[in-house]
Parts: structure tokens; C-alpha cells; sequence
């Protein structure tokens, strides 16, 4: 039976685990405590950044043990981790004269959650703590922590059938819509996770093809949302598409979001496959938008997502911003990272040809227009050349 001082000390160790996989290790945290109920040490895993294989917490806790506690003292003393001993942490842990395991989950879950994410089974018969050491005290899974361990393990092995990506996943965070019920996700959203949880989250867009999360500075406070947009027969009225249902939630949404407090808000929408979705933010909680169908008209965050591919040096997303408190246009791409190099040339060259194009705006005043846009008209198509050709049946397609 669990008591509450256990289960704190579990949450601890769920946190450890989460710092775990946010560094991209595999998700798992412990931590020592002695018969008093002082937290002597805790760690997390360590193996992929490391690059060490053993080392998972239990494993260095019971070494440090050894090393720095009487034996009487690690007889009484409880080890708690957010995942049952693995056979190696089990024997260390007996070796080094341990007392009490408590564990938030057990090693058959894990077993049954890598099957269901299809992860390949490791080199060692995954034992239970008993089975390796017979007679030792051992408590545990904890119920609902047991969950939250589950999807820290899920987002480790994140896998999205509709879409092809080269993506080191223990670096992201996966988030999909919040809608119950949902047949099939179609909109879903990866956040870095050097980008702390203390700094974003999840928020609620009751409508199933959306996907929304709140990023937040000292001033400013950023609504993110993918959107999957189903294509609309040119001949279908505006209201028989589901669209303009997606358009009021995000209203209500952002302005739901504005009541919460008084930073600057911007937003950043995008939608697969080349639609492009504009809409407006308020500047004030208290004002209300001017909508015609749900369509917000003025100042536009303007932002789409390409399509996605195996490769790193791809730009699948651009988005143009609008500032007009300095009279700019801002241009962000987003490239897919497995390495900090990745992207790096195709950026560089993206910048020099908007440079090159900005150059010719601030000649649009001053020179010939039509010249002008020739001008930039040949080197936009120039950026493109590759993918025109590709579409144009006179190259071999980059996909």
C-alpha cells in the first residue's frame, strides 16, 4: 500500500523522468531516501546523452550508496523510480545492500507500452525486481502516475502514420487536438523541448481539426495552431464547409486566451499542404473582432506548411509577419533538425535571395516598377526553379 509520502516522492521521480527525455534520454528518474525520510540523492537517465549504457538511475544511486552510506543505512534506506528495476538495477541494488524499491511503474507495463508503440524488445529478458531478487520489499505501480510515465514514453517513441518525417523525436514534444472522441488526428504539433513546459502549454480548441498551445514571455504571450483544413468544392457555399466551424473556435480561443491577461498577443497559424489561413488578433482583451464569416481582415500573420519530407535540409514552413510598429516584414522558416547543423546551407541561401528581393522593393519608389518586378518575378522563380520544373513534369520530382 502506498501512502501519500510515497506518492511525492514518485512525483519527484516522473519529474526526473520528464528532465530525462527532455535532455533526450529515455524517460526514467529516482530517487534515494534514508529512514528519516531525507532525500539523500536523486538522478536521472543518462545513457543517450552520455553515451553510456548503464547509466539508468537506480544503477548510479546504488553506486553512490555504496560508496558514501553505512550498510546499516542503505538496508533501511527506499529507492523510488518512476519505472520498475530493470535485471542490471535489480542486482546492483541487491549487491549494494538496499532496502525498500518503490516504483510508479511496473517493468510489464512497459513491456505491454513498447508492443503497442512498436518498439523493438531490448537484449535482456525484462525480469521483475522479485524475480531477480527474491525477498526484497517492493511497492508499486502507483495508479494515474503510472499514466503520466505511460505518455512520457509515448511521446519518446511519437509516431504519426499520415505524415513522413525526419525527426529526432526524443527532442520534441507531441501535442494533438484536445477534442474527445476523436476518430483520427488530423492536426498535430511538435514543440522543441528546449523550449521548457514552464514557458508553453496545451490549450483547449474544442474543435477537432485544431491543435493550439500557448507560449509566453515576460511581454508577450504566443498563440500557436495547426489547423487541418479540408479542401472546399469551388462550387459549396461558404457555410456548408467546415471551416467556418474552425474559424469560431479559434476566435473564441484567442479571445478566451486575451481575458487572461494583459501581454501582447500574436498568433502563428499554419495548415498542411499549402492552405493559408489569415486572420487578425485584437490588440485588446476588450475589443472585439470585426468578423464577416469568421474572417478577421487587416493586419495578417500569414503562415503555411509545405509539404514535409525525409530530408533535413527541406523548409517545410515559412511565415511572413507583419510588424507594423517598425513598418517590416519579418520572414521565418522552419527547418527539421536531427543536428545543429542541419538546414543551416538551404537557410542561408533562402536569405540571401530575400535579401536580394528586398533590395528591389526599396528600389519600387525611386525606380521603374514594371522593371522592378520583373526583376524580383526572376528571382523568386529562380529560388524555385528545381520545384517548378519537378511540377511541371520536366524534372524528376524532389519528393
Amino acid at each position: 500500500m502506498l501512502s501519500s509520502t510515497d506518492i511525492s516522492y514518485l512525483r519527484r521521480c516522473v519529474e526526473l523522468a520528464r528532465e530525462a527525455l527532455d535532455a533526450g534520454d529515455a524517460p526514467f528518474g529516482s530517487v534515494l531516501v534514508d529512514a528519516k525520510g531525507k532525500v539523500l540523492r536523486e538522478d536521472r537517465n543518462r545513457d543517450t546523452t552520455e553515451g553510456d549504457v548503464t547509466l539508468h538511475p537506480e544503477f548510479t544511486l546504488a553506486v553512490w550508496a555504496q560508496k558514501h552510506m553505512a550498510p546499516a543505512d542503505r538496508a533501511a534506506a527506499t529507492v523510488y523510480t518512476s519505472g520498475e528495476h530493470c535485471p542490471m538495477c535489480s542486482t546492483t541494488h541487491a549487491y549494494a545492500g538496499l532496502g525498500r524499491i518503490v516504483y510508479a511503474s511496473s517493468s510489464a507495463q512497459l513491456v505491454q507500452w513498447q508492443t503497442e508503440l512498436g518498439v523493438k524488445a531490448g537484449p535482456v529478458n525484462p525480469l521483475s525486481i522479485n524475480q531477480v531478487v527474491p525477498g526484497l520489499a517492493v511497492d508499486g505501480p502507483a495508479e494515474g502516475l503510472d499514466r503520466e510515465v505511460f505518455e512520457l514514453h509515448q511521446l519518446k517513441q511519437a509516431r504519426v502514420a499520415a505524415y513522413y518525417t525526419h525527426v529526432n523525436y526524443s527532442a520534441w514534444r507531441f501535442y494533438r487536438p484536445t477534442q474527445p472522441e476523436t476518430p483520427q488526428f488530423r492536426s498535430l504539433l511538435y514543440v522543441n523541448r528546449r523550449i521548457s513546459t514552464s514557458s508553453h502549454h496545451q490549450i483547449q480548441c474544442g474543435h477537432p481539426d485544431v491543435v493550439a498551445i500557448k507560449i509566453w514571455t515576460p511581454e508577450l504571450q504566443y498563440l500557436v495552431f495547426s489547423i487541418y483544413i479540408q479542401p472546399i468544392a469551388t462550387h459549396d457555399a461558404f457555410e456548408t464547409s467546415s471551416n467556418h466551424e474552425i474559424l469560431t473556435e479559434i476566435q473564441r480561443t484567442i479571445q478566451e486566451q486575451m481575458e487572461q491577461g494583459n501581454r501582447t498577443t500574436k498568433l502563428i497559424l499554419a495548415g498542411p499542404s499549402g492552405h493559408i489561413l489569415e486572420i487578425e488578433s485584437p490588440t485588446r482583451a476588450d475589443q472585439k473582432p470585426q468578423t464577416e464569416k469568421g474572417v478577421w481582415p487587416s493586419r495578417l500573420d500569414r503562415t503555411f506548411l509545405a509539404h514535409v519530407r525525409e530530408n533535413a535540409d527541406y523548409i517545410p514552413a515559412v511565415c511572413i509577419e507583419e510588424d507594423q510598429t517598425r513598418g517590416i516584414l519579418n520572414v521565418i522558416f522552419a527547418v527539421n533538425k536531427a543536428r545543429v547543423s542541419d538546414g543551416n546551407d538551404v537557410l542561408l541561401h533562402a536569405q540571401q535571395v530575400f535579401d536580394e528581393i528586398f533590395t528591389l522593393l526599396a528600389q519600387v519608389s525611386t525606380g521603374d516598377t514594371l522593371r522592378v518586378k520583373n526583376q524580383i518575378f526572376y528571382v523568386a522563380v529562380s529560388m524555385c526553379s528545381s520545384r517548378i520544373l519537378s511540377r511541371l513534369r520536366l524534372a524528376p520530382s524532389g519528393r
